[in-house]
């Protein structure tokens, strides 16, 4: 089966994330991002009939799609939660274009939002991270991604400069994005490498910033699309892989599985890694996303070696897309919600592109 061209994201909402929340809520901040989503795509609320969304970590609860939609006001046909870390955001996208091409419903609001803060409430879990590796320090992606560092940096022998210059790329992009929480001033390697290490091999300026905030997007059946009030962005080519949720039990730390959903995408999509032109990932796996990539054996890292003239986009790949906080991604919890902006963020500059030279846009 293919979702080529059988849907398209036509709205976006994003906020602006805050490290204070105050008394925002997170069932708040998604009703003020889909109604944005929902102008923004030329609708009303009654247009919307699918729903997926991301359970935020501060307001967790049972059969969350149906409260959500409730409190929102929607009344849908398909509804769903997706719950696959950063990941969900893009996911969302493909699920929805599935369930239009199945014909279950012709407009689906795909939202996260997220409060930086743990709710009272728990759902019911079983947790074998919680039981066996949290009591042992293993705690939160920091770790993992530190792991990862580390070994690649054994295996290839990249350096702590070249990790760094993929922050020093990340902070340049957001310096563009006017909702960037770090949008002040540029970082330098120096900046980075001289910042508080948080997790060997880790610095400050190269993790997540917990924050609030929240993003959406509305996908659209084809219909639907012809009548919205800003040019649709198709659906080219989706793909997911998954072998392991925590990082104790992966294959392999340095062979991400980003390769195998990146080749089916391609392969839905007819088009190759040479074609791309954006791309956004977490400092590391933007590395390992660019090594998987590759044909034939990994290069060493000397080979990756980044010129620090390169202020706006890295050498060794497609450009980044302007990250929502500047530094890294910076989730605000949840399911990815500062994730969850990469996606308008993607389709704000195929707008823009747009607009300049009047060609048809994808995602």
């Amino acid at each position: 089966m293919s979702l080529k061209g059988k849907a398209a994201a036509i709205g976006i909402g994003e906020l602006k994330p805050l490290k204070e929340p105050g008394d925002l809520t997170a069932l708040g901040l998604m009703a003020k991002v889909a109604a944005e989503a929902i102008a923004d795509a030329g609708l009303e609320k009654k247009d919307i009939d699918g729903f997926l969304v991301g359970v935020p970590f501060s307001d967790p609860g049972m059969i969350y799609p149906a409260a959500a939609a409730e409190v929102l006001g929607l009344n849908v046909r398909m509804l769903n939660q997706v719950d696959i870390g950063g990941a969900s955001p893009a996911g969302m996208i493909w699920r929805a274009a599935a369930a239009i091409d199945a014909g279950m419903c012709n407009a689906v609001l795909c939202i996260v939002a997220d409060l930086n803060k743990t709710g009272d409430q728990r759902m019911p879990v079983i947790s074998i991270q919680r039981e066996f590796e949290a009591p042992y320090g293993n705690i939160g992606a920091n770790c993992g991604y530190a792991m990862i560092a580390h070994r690649h940096m054994h295996e290839y022998g990249t350096t702590p400069q070249q990790m760094a210059k993929v922050a020093v790329d990340q902070r340049a992009n957001a310096l563009k994005n006017p909702l960037a929480t770090f949008n002040d001033k540029p970082l330098t390697i120096d900046d980075v490498l001289n910042s508080k290490m948080i997790v060997d091999p880790l610095h400050l300026y190269e993790i997540v910033s917990p924050v609030s905030g929240g993003a959406a997007i509305i996908v659209a059946s084809p219909e639907v699309a012809k009548r919205g009030k800003n040019p649709p962005i198709w659906l080219l080519g989706a793909g997911e892989y998954a072998n392991h949720s925590s990082i104790t039990y992966a294959p392999s730390i340095t062979e991400s599985p980003i390769k195998p959903a990146a080749e089916a995408a391609f392969k839905m999509a007819g088009l190759q890694p040479k074609d791309m032109d954006r791309k956004d990932s977490l400092e590391i796996a933007n590395i390992l996303l660019r090594l998987g990539w590759k044909r034939g054996p990994k290069v060493k890292g000397q080979q990756l070696w980044l010129r620090t003239k390169a202020a706006t986009a890295t050498d060794w790949g497609p450009p980044q897309l302007p990250q929502p906080c500047g530094n890294t991604w910076a989730p605000c919890g949840g399911c990815g919600s500062t994730a969850a902006a990469s996606m308008p963020s993607a389709k704000r500059r195929l707008r823009q592109r747009m607009s300049v030279c009047r060609a048809p846009g994808s995602i």
